[in-house]
């Protein structure tokens, strides 16, 4: 099965949540205010919040650090490795914001700024299931159940350890355009995706996946919070997105922009009478705020 250029991009922006950008150099009025250079993927309707969220946040402390430049980067389809975006992220010169799920080790070079911003969204995973299999899943009640069968996530991803931590057999693959030809294939038994992708993804790969299903009554649900980085190289950055958190939480324009962005994904798939299995995270950063109902979905909303 061979994945189409835009299936690909929806993996990987929404699994890897992490950016690159073209090196600028900042010259005359650049040097005196912030350079913000997020990844920004077009044609990926899910992905396409967190650079509007970042915009958000950084149009909010014009008023108290200053004005900024917006220098956003489209992605090919090669992408790049985790290793060279670190590389990139530590030297500063071409990539200063990632989007991401876990917090940055302090000799990284990278600064994590200490509010999620998504909600705790991507925690919540439908599965991706062979349409003959269906029955396999039927009075699946918890994790005891489904550790009788096997997902498939990408080599690397974060969700990996999550899956390891419950006991839950994980068959990781490093390539991303390939998890769900080896589903069709067998490889695996689910290939868990989270709830505002997998519809997309399917529509996207089209008859190439008429032999998968969302699995209808199963919804998976760990903490996994995603955060904005910072390279150390621009540390004066983490302050303004802070501070620019509060702001859009307390003025509603948090909630309205993750509302706009995420509720008609939400509604394009039902999310009701499902057997929550909850799994633990113990990567989770401890910093990160779990009393905060602002900063949570209520999925029994949907």
């Amino acid at each position: 099965m061979k994945l189409a250029a835009k299936v690909w991009f929806a993996i990987y922006g929404l699994a890897l949540l992490a950016v690159v950008s073209a090196p600028v150099e900042a010259t005359g009025d650049d040097k005196a205010v912030d350079i913000v250079r997020p990844m920004v993927v077009p044609n990926d309707p899910a992905f396409r919040y967190f650079p509007n969220l970042l915009k958000a946040v950084m149009e909010a402390t014009k008023d108290t650090h200053g004005a900024y430049i917006w220098r956003p980067w489209v992605p090919d389809v090669s992408g790049g490795s985790v290793r060279r975006r670190a590389r990139m992220m530590k030297q500063g010169g071409a990539l200063n914001v990632l989007f991401t799920a876990e917090a940055a080790a302090a000799e990284s070079g990278i600064i994590t700024a200490r509010y999620h911003i998504n909600k705790g969204l991507y925690g919540y995973r439908v599965l991706l299931i062979r349409r003959g299999d269906a029955a396999r899943f039927v009075g699946i009640k918890g994790k005891e159940d489904l550790s009788a069968l096997t997902a498939g996530q990408g080599r690397g991803w974060p969700d990996v350890s999550v899956y390891l931590e419950n006991n839950l057999p994980v068959e990781a693959t490093g390539q991303f355009q390939s998890l769900l030809s080896m589903l069709a294939a067998g490889r695996f038994d689910y290939y868990p995706l989270g709830i505002v992708e997998a519809t997309s993804i399917l529509k996207q790969c089209g008859d190439d996946c008429s032999g998968l299903m969302i699995e209808p009554n199963l919804l998976l649900h760990y903490p996994f919070p995603i955060f904005f980085q910072v390279s150390a190289t621009a540390s004066h950055l983490v302050g303004r997105l802070e501070k620019g958190m509060e702001k859009v939480l307390a003025n509603g324009k948090f909630e309205e922009i993750w509302r706009k962005h995420h509720d008609p994904l939400l509604a394009e798939i039902s999310l009701s009478n499902r057997t929550i299995i909850e799994l633990s995270n113990a990567r989770v950063p401890a910093f990160t705020k779990l009393d905060r109902a602002d900063l949570w979905v209520d999925i029994r909303r949907y």
